[in-house]
């Protein structure tokens, strides 16, 4: 060995003796409880032995906690704060009203006996005619048939179905409707915000609200998709877009009924990621995003992908299909969305959603009364022709506050940290700090030994 060799192992034992030393002077003035004691050479093997395993225990207890703490962190957890909020007014729900009859009796009647058998094709459920079955329906006499125009004409006018309208005592008409195409048919929208701003409430209670009496027009029913007389009612945000689930959503009314509807407001607010799933995506035919146009954009896209047209109620620059088409392609294309619905529309929550909650009663309608005045009113004879016909609608709110829920991180990560002082604290007696008094301690440890060496 030479001379040079035996040098470079002198200096490296002087380093790691000069390290140790460091370390068992830093252990007998350390803030860890036991540290000192463990460093003091002093002190009986017996006692060392015991301070070592508790710090040993510290030391797992601690792992313990920090590797709990580092998975909730990442498990994103959230807690939901729920609070009533008072208000000296509130915006008033757009009110959509739908006919369960999609096809009045007497504008297809006119339209021919080629009409009629269509729609018997179309629907032949429970219609009883035979020629709903047939396949030799010769689809090029109403081929050129524009269908939009056709659901919109063939549907209940909203002229005919509003028999009263009072809006805050006040009374209003059927002009304050909007009309559209649904998968339900033609609807007709109160307080829709698309020419005027949405409507304030600032009173509580049936007298502020808006009072209807509507005619379901039962002379009119003939075969269509449903079995039901009366009308469906959604109340939704005026951003909401109800023509792709009118089928699914909404309560339901019948004639010879009084129903009240109590409206309760709730307030929604989501987290986005990486706590929540809140949050939007771009729509090819629907602005803005909404539950509701995210649904509607999904069915546009899968019908076009599938038929190159749409269906009469749904948006876009697409043309519209025309009977044939709706027969062999649209109307079954849209029977395989709905059953396969969650693989072809992914919909995120929005981070801000406000939800119309009704809360429905009903009695009988109308009182005897009553019924006379609308017998002498609408120039009838029939003592039930209200009953078979007519119903009352009044929706309000049943007081000036909201539900507000809003999600919230349950565990971020300075709770993560003060966890960690906290254990540090409980099991070694340190904190946080004296993790950099020691790296500060080392360091200048280092140093010197560097700079003598």
């Amino acid at each position: 060995m030479t001379m040079a060799q035996v040098a470079n192992i002198t200096a490296e034992v002087k380093y790691r003796n000069s390290l140790l030393l460091a370390l068992k002077a830093y252990g007998e003035r350390s803030s860890v409880v036991g540290l000192s004691y463990i460093a003091d050479s002093k002190s009986k093997n017996s006692r060392r032995f015991c301070w070592i395993l508790l710090l040993i225990f510290g030391l797992v207890m601690l792992s313990i906690q920090l590797t709990a703490g580092i998975q909730l962190l990442m498990s994103r957890p959230i807690h939901s704060v729920v609070k009533v909020v008072y208000e000296p007014s509130l915006q008033f729900p757009a009110v959509t009203i739908c006919n369960f009859n999609m096809f009045r009796k007497s504008y297809i009647s006119n339209l021919g006996k080629d009409y009629e058998d269509y729609i018997d094709k179309l629907y032949p459920t429970g219609n009883g005619h035979n020629n709903a079955k047939s396949n030799d329906f010769n689809f090029e006499t109403i081929d050129h048939l524009n269908m939009s125009e056709f659901y919109y004409k063939a549907g209940h006018q909203k002229h005919d179905m509003i028999k009263l309208c009072e809006w805050q005592g006040r009374p209003c008409s059927p002009e304050d409707f909007d009309s559209s195409l649904t998968d339900f048919g033609l609807c007709h929208t109160f307080n829709s915000g698309e020419h005027s701003p949405a409507t304030v409430v600032y009173n509580k209670g049936a007298r502020f609200g808006l009072r209807l009496e509507l005619d379901v027009e039962i002379d009119e029913y003939m075969a269509g998709p449903r079995t039901s007389v009366g009308f469906k009612v959604l109340l939704h945000h005026q951003l909401d877009i109800p023509r792709g689930l009118a089928n699914d959503l909404g309560f339901v009314v019948g004639p010879g009924t009084h129903n009240v509807a109590e409206v309760h407001v709730s307030k929604i607010y989501n987290l986005e990621e990486p706590f929540g799933d809140c949050g939007t995506r771009k729509l090819e035919h629907v602005t803005p995003y909404s539950i509701m146009g995210c649904y509607l954009d999904c069915q546009t896209s899968y019908v076009i992908n599938q038929c190159n047209c749409k269906n009469a109620f749904m948006p876009g620059d697409f043309p519209v299909c025309s009977p044939s088409q709706q027969f062999f392609c649209s109307g079954p294309t849209m029977d395989q969305y709905v059953q396969q619905v969650d693989r072809h529309c992914s919909c995120p929550v929005p981070c801000h959603r406000v939800l119309f909650v009704p809360r429905v009663s009903s009695n009988l309608f109308p009182a005897p009364s009553y019924n006379k005045n609308i017998q002498h009113r609408d120039n009838v004879t029939d003592k039930d022709y209200a009953k078979k016909n007519l119903l009352e609608l009044v929706i309000y709110f049943e007081d000036l506050k909201f539900t507000e829920t809003t999600q919230n991180a349950a565990y971020k990560w300075y709770d993560l940290l003060a966890d960690i002082g906290g254990s540090m604290g409980i099991f070694l007696g340190i904190s946080i700090l004296s993790v950099f008094e020691f790296l500060d301690y080392m360091f200048r440890t280092f140093q010197n030994t560097n700079m003598k060496t």
